[in-house]
């Protein structure tokens, strides 16, 4: 009787884990794009008004990433509120003042977009193994990459005013780094002088922000249109590392 009663506890427990949110509010666009990968978009009442896509229509805006409208988050009742490290920490536990349940993440690195799909699948979807699957995918669609960045001394710049970049330790230069490039600074994301950017003799520099990029120096610039797959750390980045592929490597 006791292993029963056991039993059936911790099926309680899971199926509360699983099944226990079903109103969400995020307060960050690739969060709110994790959520829809793993399936589990209308359960979302609540997102930023930067979110884009198809997942965000009908939901009501709460506000930005740093500036969330805390009386309009309580207002919607969610039983969950997910964030990133981007959200004052103020704002954070005012929330959970309120009563609310907040979960942050860390979106830096590769790892921690896949350990954010991981869990946000086990709670919203049941099923712990998204993290997993992304990671393969991203490996898969990192490989025809090598034919092109193998060896190669790569700076990965998101913003030219001011300089900033995606060094070795974010989530963009780890993708690289699976294609066999050397990516450089070693660092997550980082703002740099456009002489140490010199210093840094890249052979390639890839720009994905927006407006103009004219370094010093005869190192070759490939720009990639703009786009919120590669600046979002989300499986968007799945169509942003197609679309590096495609403007360094051709069709």
């Amino acid at each position: 009787m006791k292993r029963v009663f056991f039993v059936f506890f911790w099926f309680f427990l899971l199926s509360l884990s699983v099944f226990g949110f079903d109103r969400v509010v995020s307060l960050s666009p690739a969060l709110t794009d994790i959520v829809a990968y793993v399936g589990a978009g209308k359960k979302l009442v609540g997102v930023t008004v930067f979110c884009s896509g198809s997942v965000c229509r009908g939901k009501e805006r709460v506000g930005g990433i740093v500036n969330p409208n805390l009386e309009k988050i309580y207002s919607l009742h969610p039983d969950l509120v997910i964030a990133t490290t981007m959200t004052p920490k103020r704002d954070i536990e005012a929330l959970k003042r309120l009563g609310l349940k907040v979960l942050v993440f860390r979106l830096v690195s590769l790892e921690d977009v896949v350990n954010a799909t991981g869990k946000l699948g086990e709670l919203l979807s049941g099923d712990e193994d998204e993290g997993r699957e992304l990671l393969r995918r991203i490996r898969e669609g990192a490989l025809p990459l090598s034919r092109c960045l193998k060896g190669k001394r790569v700076v990965v710049v998101i913003s030219s005013r001011p300089l900033y970049v995606a060094g070795s330790r974010s989530y963009l230069g780890e993708i690289l780094t699976m294609a066999g490039a050397e990516v450089l600074p070693d660092t997550t994301f980082s703002a740099i002088s456009y002489e140490a950017l010199v210093r840094l003799k890249p052979d390639l520099v890839i720009f994905v922000g927006r407006g103009e990029f004219h370094p010093p120096g005869n190192f070759k610039v490939v720009r990639v249109a703009p786009s919120d797959d590669l600046l979002h750390p989300s499986p968007r980045i799945l169509r942003g590392v197609e679309e590096i592929r495609r403007a360094i490597c051709g069709r």
